[in-house]
């Protein structure tokens, strides 16, 4: 990654450093949601910041003969978390400002005379950015907010004119280790696994909580038992935590108290859950925005899932309102306002998220005639190889015949059908008996046909 130029002034004095900066919302390397198969003889390497059970890697890695490593040059999969990042940040959070580099060297004389800048400082600065043109068009000038504050008295007093007018917008930047550049622009090109993939590996055997079992421990922890209380700890500890995430949350949402009341909290096996869900033991307490998070961070937050939260805690939200992630889109009225009213009434708060479009494959111009040549010529080839349209066709006439008279038998018998279903009844049973006689049907037609009998009744 590339260093940016940040100025600093200060009395009479413009100092001059590079930095490593990245905009906050941008990520520093890319950590892809990919699915993880074992082979025997892979090498894992796990960048900073990520929470995985140490004991249950090892254990992993002896039944699957996999094993760690602790240089990620000689890694064959490398694990990351949305926190390793982190890791990687000297500074975090920054405010700072920026000038186009050409608008900022425009200005640069003044502003040595206003401040009465060291010279020497002045050149050093001038060499700079003068190399950075030799490789870059266009770039900008950092710096922070006392600094803008001294540039901006400049612009004011001397009328000076800056063709960008967003030279005093702060932006928020983190401030990568320099020590750590190298590893990060190698990170940059390798593909880093997302750390769940793994973890979904090691737990894949493991007893997976369904919405049955989860009934079960729930009424576990409700017991004044604390035997009950251990065991429901030790079997969430070792479930399947991807698969059974949305129930390991809602138990911890309803027991958190419970839970950090037993001795178990301190089992290596709980700990290490814990950790991977990112809690700790003096905070084990999680509510409805705490589950969406930790669904959306081990991706599989789905529209039953969230069907599921809001069938036990609708009311919640009713009672609490708007959250980090959920909010009320919109408001009615009760029964009696209703009647009073007599229409039904809904007032919208936020407008219907609208999702965005899926691209659609647009073909070009030469592929579209590629495809119609294409057409033409199965069509062209399909009637040289049909019968000529003007050969005469010959037709059995007694299978004609025969479907014919089938057809009208049918007929006849389904208009009989409708008739006598027509004139039926429950209480003209005689009438019935005389229309059969009119009609001169009985209750069951059958007709032979070789040896084939049909029961129309």
């Amino acid at each position: 990654m590339n260093t940016a130029i940040f100025i600093k002034i200060k009395d009479s004095f413009v100092e001059t450093s590079l930095k490593y900066y990245i905009e906050r919302n941008e990520p520093l390397f890319n950590i892809e949601p990919l699915t993880y198969t074992a082979s025997k003889g892979d090498k894992f390497y796990f960048l900073p910041g990520v929470n995985i059970p140490r004991a249950k890697v090892k254990t992993y890695n002896d039944n699957n003969g996999t094993k760690t490593v602790r240089d990620v040059n000689t890694a064959d999969y490398i694990f990351g978390s949305d926190k390793s990042q982190d890791e990687y940040f000297k500074n975090t959070g920054q405010w700072l400002y920026r000038m186009n580099h050409k608008d900022f060297l425009s200005i640069l004389p003044d502003l040595q005379k206003y401040h009465n800048f060291d010279p020497t400082a002045v050149s050093d600065l001038t060499d700079i950015i003068t190399a950075r043109e030799t490789t870059e068009e266009e770039f900008y000038i950092h710096y922070n907010y006392s600094s803008m504050q001294e540039i901006r008295e400049c612009i004011d007093k001397c009328k000076l004119q800056v063709s960008n007018n967003t030279w005093d917008d702060s932006y928020a930047f983190n401030e990568v280790d320099e020590t750590l550049i190298e590893e990060v622009n190698l990170l940059q090109t390798l593909t880093i696994y997302d750390v769940n993939a793994l973890i979904s590996a090691i737990s894949s055997n493991s007893v997976t909580i369904d919405y049955e079992m989860y009934g079960q421990l729930d009424n576990m922890f409700k017991s004044n038992d604390s035997d009950n209380h251990v065991l429901a700890m030790e079997i969430i500890a070792n479930c399947n935590v991807v698969d059974s995430l949305l129930f390991v949350e809602m138990l911890f949402k309803e027991h958190y108290y419970t839970m950090y009341d037993s001795r178990t909290k301190n089992h290596v096996n709980f700990k290490s859950l814990c950790s991977v869900l990112n809690k700790t033991g003096y905070r084990l307490q999680t509510d409805l925005d705490d589950i969406v998070k930790s669904l959306i961070a081990f991706n599989v937050l789905t529209d039953d899932k969230l069907d599921l939260l809001m069938n036990h805690y609708h009311k919640e939200i009713l009672k609490d309102g708007n959250s980090t992630f959920f909010n009320v889109k919109t408001i009615t009225l009760n029964v009696e306002a209703h009647k009073t009213l007599n229409k039904n009434y809904v007032y919208s708060v936020t407008d219907d998220f609208v999702p965005e479009p899926e691209e659609e494959e647009v073909l070009e111009e030469e592929e579209v005639l590629e495809v119609v040549e294409a057409v033409e010529e199965e069509v062209n080839t399909e009637s040289l190889n049909s019968e000529d349209l003007n050969d005469e066709v010959s037709f059995d006439l007694e299978q004609v015949n025969a479907i014919t008279e089938s057809e009208e038998t049918v007929r006849v018998t389904e208009t009989v059908r409708e008739e006598s279903v027509l004139l039926f009844d429950e209480n003209t049973t005689e009438d019935i008996k005389d229309t059969e006689e009119q009609l001169d049907i009985n209750p069951t037609i059958k007709e032979e046909n070789g040896d084939t009998e049909l029961d129309w009744f």
